[in-house]
């Protein structure tokens, strides 16, 4: 009979506990996905007690680029091909995130749970060892002996940007700063830093924030922040 259910599990953003069904990362801030442990595993591919010594039973999590909508992932335009095994999962936002270089970048991920019949084998769980047959499966013995959880939907924001560059420009000569700001989400709010005098504390995305009446040597350095409270500070000389 098949007995595969993926259990519950508990969100938390940048360690503290989420209620929330979504999860908004700024750049480098961090979730985890932790099982409650209330999941149940399918049979081996070759049914106990013998097993096959290569397929191991194992809670693992599917990414998708789009929201799932079908029971068959292989079926499914929007699944990366991802798989992550293990009870839990954490993901930061940064260069480093494999699941940004499977999904092509920042945007909104899926993740979906699911108790598959392939998933790392023994060898004190280290991929590749000698009972891991080197690949990740939710229905290796294609039984359909499996269940897709609920999706998690986390937002791995774009970082924002700015281009820099001098402004001291006649015929109003400001010595001064231009940042032209891009990515995060919405419009933005500004704070000056530093030295110099800022030309407005609200610039639409896409568009240019302006530090003025600086001297040479002067420190700049102001502080954006998006409409979902993400922020980044710019400085320089």
């Amino acid at each position: 009979p098949c007995v595969s259910f993926p259990g519950t599990y508990t969100v938390k953003k940048n360690g503290s506990l989420t209620g929330a069904g979504s999860v908004y990362l700024c750049d480098g801030d961090s979730f985890t996905l932790e099982s409650n442990g209330d999941y149940t595993l399918p049979n081996d591919t070759i049914p106990a007690p013998v097993g096959d010594g290569i397929y191991s039973a194992q809670l693992m999590w599917l990414v998708y680029d789009a929201a799932p909508a079908s029971a068959d992932p292989s079926a499914d335009p929007g699944f990366t091909g991802l798989i992550i095994p293990g009870d839990d999962l954490m993901d930061i936002n940064d260069g480093a995130s494999d699941v940004l270089a499977a999904g092509g970048g920042c945007g909104t991920y899926w993740f979906v749970p699911v108790a598959g019949d392939d998933g790392v084998g023994g060898n004190g769980g280290v991929a590749d060892g000698v009972t891991d047959n080197g690949g990740l499966d939710w229905d290796k013995n294609g039984n359909g002996c499996y269940l897709l959880g609920d999706a998690i939907e986390v937002t791995y924001a774009c970082a924002i940007t700015a281009t820099i560059t001098q402004n001291c420009n006649p015929p109003a000569v400001v010595n001064g700063v231009d940042f032209e700001l891009s990515g995060g989400s919405g419009d933005y709010s500004v704070v000056n830093l530093g030295a110099g005098n800022l030309d407005a504390t609200s610039v639409p995305n896409g568009g240019t924030a302006l530090v003025t009446d600086l001297n040479n040597g002067s420190n700049y350095s102001i502080q954006v922040t998006d409409e979902e409270g993400c922020v980044h500070v710019f400085s320089g000389v």
